[in-house]
């Protein structure tokens, strides 16, 4: 059975000779190990993340249980594996852990959330969160009406959603989830009908397994944010390999620029897209380091003719 660091690798190294890359010349095996790395890094953040929405949960899985959790974990490795954000990885974790708290673990019910919840974007985990919080009333009872959903929108706008079109675009998205349902109302005299958002109650036990806001305020308190430490970050990295000096430079839009400077020779200079690698779970610095590191190891195999 292949491995999926060496298949993609591999493809890497194809890419590379088809466009005439000389970095192509040391083959996949470097770029395989290397992808293995930050493989490996996604498995660990999964398994931290995991621990920690199961210590929060304050519950262990009962081993009477264990076929039911051999489903869900495998489903959740495989998330993982796949590279989705760390958000939606501890917001399954949550489901998983909400499960084991309640003594009802179905592997059937987080399957049925799993999907779902690995697809959505940060702003739309947000969204959820802050409009259930504006749908429901300090006793506990839900709130109906327009008052939630425009408490939502004067919270997240701008603030999250850049205007009224992208959270009402947003909000259309939603739909398709189930958490949310939309009906139309009539209006004064002389308008239109317009929309009335309301969660529905699938939104609501999900809430009760895995407390959204408190989800994500967990994943923001357990990481540092590469746009916090952005000032931090030392924008390049330099090294030198068998007489080749290497230079791995920030760049805008979550990328880096490579520059290689062998002797007596012209200069190579690519780039390379770092977001892969922060969804992953690295920094700006440890990509930064990362994507060095390919290069060095891809270097050592190539002679100096060939470059």
């Amino acid at each position: 059975m292949f491995e999926v660091p060496s298949l993609i690798g591999g493809f890497f190294a194809d890419v590379l000779t088809a466009a005439h890359n000389p970095l192509a010349a040391a083959g996949g095996a470097a770029l395989s190990a290397a992808l293995s790395e930050v493989m490996n890094r996604w498995k660990e953040n999964a398994r931290e993340t995991l621990l920690d929405e199961l210590r929060h949960g304050e519950g262990l899985p009962p081993i009477e249980d264990i076929d039911e959790s051999v489903a869900i974990l495998y489903r959740y490795w495989r998330a993982a594996q796949e590279g989705t954000a760390r958000l939606n990885l501890r917001l399954l974790a949550a489901v998983y852990a909400g499960q084991v708290r309640e003594r009802a673990i179905v592997a059937d019910e987080f399957l049925s959330y799993a999907d779902i919840l690995a697809s959505l974007r940060s702003e739309e985990i947000t969204l959820l969160g802050t409009f259930l919080r504006h749908s429901t009333n300090a006793d506990g009872s839900p709130a109906f009406g327009d008052a939630p959903i425009k408490q939502t929108r004067e919270e997240l706008v701008p603030q999250v959603f850049a205007d009224h079109g992208d959270f009402n675009a947003t909000l259309g998205v939603l739909l398709r989830t189930g958490f949310l349902s939309a009906n139309t109302s009539g209006a004064p005299i002389g308008g239109g009908p317009s929309m009335v958002y309301q969660v529905t109650s699938r939104l609501r036990k999900l809430n009760n397994l895995a407390d959204i806001e408190g989800v994500i305020v967990r994943d923001r308190s357990s990481k540092k944010s590469p746009f916090l430490e952005k000032k931090m970050v030392q924008p390049n990295r330099q090294a030198v390999e068998q007489q080749r000096h290497i230079t791995v430079q920030l760049g805008g839009k979550n990328s880096a620029a490579i520059f290689i400077d062998p002797p007596a020779s012209a200069s190579i200079h690519s780039t390379v897209d770092l977001t892969p690698l922060l969804k992953g779970g690295l920094d700006e610095g440890e990509a930064l380091d990362y994507v060095l590191d390919v290069v060095r190891k891809s270097l050592r195999g190539t002679t100096l003719a060939q470059l």
